[in-house]
């Protein structure tokens, strides 16, 4: 298939499952997914596992609260809700009381978060330092022991360079005596 053929063909997607399908057409995959999005089924199996946080279920209640109270209002006067009615069914010490406390909460969260990261950030420059440390004793050695072994071979062929010099003067010798009795 050339991609001219994809650009031009609209493409949909629907997931089921965790699973995506593709599907080309019309719209129609789009539309069943918002709606299936939209339902509240799916919206209870989303919502549920992400609202177990103690923050979020508070959250989540002051939503609530406020929601009902909303349309309460609304049932009840056959109008929107104006401030007055709202300052007179709200609790708002309760709020305030719920923010501050969920804010706190988030404050010791974070203090605790924070240590931590201070704790760990410390212990990984002590690593940090160890291996430096490590890695150039263990560089110093390789150094040392490759300088040895330069030395080694320099003694071992200054001897052969030694022995080869006898060696010659000896053939030289050799040489000159058997020229010098001809």
């Amino acid at each position: 298939m050339s991609s001219g053929n994809i650009v031009s063909e609209e493409i949909n997607s629907v997931v089921a499952d965790g699973v995506v399908v593709v599907e080309s057409g019309d719209n129609k995959g789009l539309f069943d997914l918002g709606a299936k999005w939209q339902d509240e089924e799916y919206k209870e199996r989303v919502q549920k596992p992400v609202l177990a946080e103690d923050v979020l279920v508070r959250i989540n209640d002051i939503t609530e609260i406020m929601k009902s109270d909303s349309e309460e209002t609304v049932n009840s006067s056959g109008r929107n809700n104006d401030e007055g009615d709202l300052d007179d069914r709200m609790d708002w010490d309760q709020l305030y009381e719920v923010s501050a406390n969920i804010m706190d909460e988030y404050t010791k969260e974070v203090d605790i978060i924070l240590s931590n990261l201070n704790k760990l950030s410390k212990s990984q420059y002590l690593w940090q330092e160890a291996a430096f440390v490590l890695d150039s004793h263990h560089g110093a050695m390789v150094f040392n022991r490759s300088k040895d072994w330069v030395n080694a071979k320099e003694r071992h062929l200054d001897f052969k360079r030694k022995e080869l010099d006898q060696s010659a003067d000896v053939i030289k010798k050799t040489i000159e005596r058997l020229t010098k009795g001809q």
